[in-house]
């Protein structure tokens, strides 16, 4: 019955010792993946700019669609969330903020074009896999690469 007791007493102070570093790892295993994903936007929102011709707003043309994945807890991944809005002031690409197990947001700023997103900024908070389309329109007759979340 000893024995039992600390087999039982020494898994529970393993587990614990080890809890910090499985939940370090699930964060940079979240933000490895969403770091990737903010890279392929950024290449495709690049892509599209520089190899098709933009289109008026109302007429189909070129686009892109590109995933973000959120993770949920889990033992391999932290919880995650991301935003995505224009350069203000007029300037040439998007801003991406993402937040993985509750730090503060880490703000990069992708493309060399101007970027528009109609409702002022996508959040993508739930967890799962938010598609993006990419289209190039001209806006106040400059291209510029317009995001939206895709219709479901």
């Amino acid at each position: 019955m000893i024995r039992v007791a600390l087999a039982v007493a020494l898994a529970a102070a393993l587990l614990s010792a080890s809890l910090p570093a499985i939940d370090s790892a699930a964060s940079e295993r979240t933000d490895a993946r969403l770091d990737a994903d903010v890279e392929n936007f950024g290449r495709a929102v690049d892509d599209l700019a520089s190899r098709e011709d933009p289109v008026p707003g109302d007429a189909p043309g070129a686009r892109r669609i590109v995933e973000i994945r959120i993770s949920e807890r889990s033992w391999a991944d932290a919880p995650a969330s991301a935003t995505i809005r224009p350069v203000r002031g007029g300037r040439a690409g998007v801003i991406v903020a993402v937040a993985v197990d509750g730090r503060s947001p880490e703000r990069r700023r992708l493309g060399g074009v101007p970027v528009s997103v109609p409702s002022g900024r996508i959040d993508l908070r739930g967890p799962g896999r938010h598609r993006l389309v990419l289209t190039l329109e001209r806006r106040e007759g400059s291209p510029a690469v317009v995001v939206r979340r895709a219709r479901t």
